[in-house]
């Protein structure tokens, strides 16, 4: 991993982590308690606004 002071000295940064849907069942099985995917956060709010 790189930090700004390596930045600066012109190494390569981390590439990204690409992530797709497969990725989904990983992703929530490995989060912590407290912590919500944006798909959980976007779920919630859509049940919460009721039918349309």
């Amino acid at each position: 991993m790189t930090g700004p002071a390596d930045q600066e000295r012109g190494a390569a940064a981390d590439p990204p982590v690409l992530v797709g849907p497969g990725d989904l069942d990983r992703l929530k099985k490995n989060r912590e308690p407290a912590d919500f995917l944006i798909h959980d956060r976007i779920a919630a709010a859509l049940r919460a606004a009721g039918p349309q």
